[in-house]
């Protein structure tokens, strides 16, 4: 069973529980005038998604601002919160935004839509944050917070 529910800003496709990871694809600009509070949008999305992860994918965005990732953040740390994870698609300039705010320490920023189903799969069958990434690819993932 699949549901989407669409807007300019962006689009959520939930699959049934127990099943593949929520998609939450975004189009456009991500930046305050789209998530004016990133806190009040991470609580009000973190909760329908179930099992507790989430790929994020910004290949079809045009700019990543600071309330953008503020919210992919706070939806992150609310889905580890739950024994979860968020995985974030981006390329090109918005990856380097994330690179440069540092904020791929924080959150696991892969290149395609499969990779980030690979990371998710890896931190299933281990149950650890380092494991969404290999080593190599993205060394600093190991400093997020571990749920328990």
């Amino acid at each position: 069973m699949t549901s989407s529910t669409q807007s300019k800003r962006f689009r959520t496709v939930a699959r049934a529980p127990g099943r593949a990871p929520t998609l939450i694809a975004f189009t456009g600009d991500v930046d305050a005038r789209r998530i004016s509070d990133p806190e009040a949008w991470a609580a009000r999305h973190a909760p329908g998604i179930c099992p507790a992860h989430c790929i994020v994918d910004l290949t079809r965005a045009t700019f990543l601002g600071a309330s953008g990732i503020a919210a992919i953040s706070a939806l992150a740390d609310a889905l580890r919160d739950r024994g979860g994870c968020c995985v974030v698609v981006a390329g090109g300039s918005l990856r380097h935004i994330l690179s440069a705010t540092r904020a791929d320490q924080q959150i696991a920023v892969v290149g395609t839509i499969r990779e980030a189903q690979q990371s998710i799969m890896r931190f299933v069958e281990t149950g650890r944050l380092d494991a969404l990434l290999d080593a190599d690819a993205q060394p600093g993932i190991c400093h997020a917070r571990q749920s328990q």
